[in-house]
């Protein structure tokens, strides 16, 4: 597709069948240039998203690893508040790590001080574990959609299209009883 501005639409790699586009295009029926840009634009995303979820899957269930993420969790809270109580030793540290080194090659060494200090950053990693332990963060952390009993490509690619592009539904059986005069 071709704009005077924007100029051609590149689809990205995800898109695994361009030479179908011009059939979906034809399925939303007669479209103005920039919407029919829009829907091209709105498939690859949707591809993206889909090649994103299949390639990022969760490692495991969410309550498997909510078992894990808890351990962890307690294991992190446990490491913060031992670090908290060290905190004096720290400076004792800094020196031990400089007389590891001989005294020949200290002046040539570098020291990486900023690294040894893991406070800041257990006290970062804590709320993001928790918040993997809601089954939504979960979910969307692995770039999957919210309810995981649907398929990928159902709750990626056939959900967002608009009502007339669906797959046909079977009709449902009515419950409805008729109303004859006895």
């Amino acid at each position: 597709m071709r704009d005077p501005v924007l100029g051609d639409v590149r689809l990205s790699p995800c898109v695994a069948a361009p030479q179908h586009i011009p059939g979906v295009l034809r399925a939303f029926g007669d479209q103005h240039a920039p919407a029919r840009r829009w829907i091209v634009v709105a498939i690859d995303e949707m591809a993206i998203k889909l090649w994103f979820a299949r390639k990022g899957r969760a490692p495991k269930k969410f309550a498997d690893a909510d078992r894990d993420l808890e351990r962890l969790e307690s294991a992190t809270r446990n490491s913060l508040s031992l670090w908290r109580e060290a905190s004096p030793y720290y400076a004792a540290l800094l020196r031990a790590i400089v007389l590891m080194v001989p005294p020949q090659d200290r002046r040539n060494h570098s020291f990486t001080f900023n690294s040894i200090d893991p406070g800041s950053t257990l006290a970062k990693l804590l709320p993001a574990i928790q918040a993997l332990r809601t089954p939504e963060i979960y979910s969307r952390a692995f770039s999957q959609p919210p309810n995981s009993r649907k398929s990928l490509q159902r709750a990626l690619l056939w959900e967002p299209l608009p009502p007339h592009l669906k797959p046909p539904q079977a009709p449902k059986a009515s419950s409805t009883r008729s109303c004859r005069p006895n």
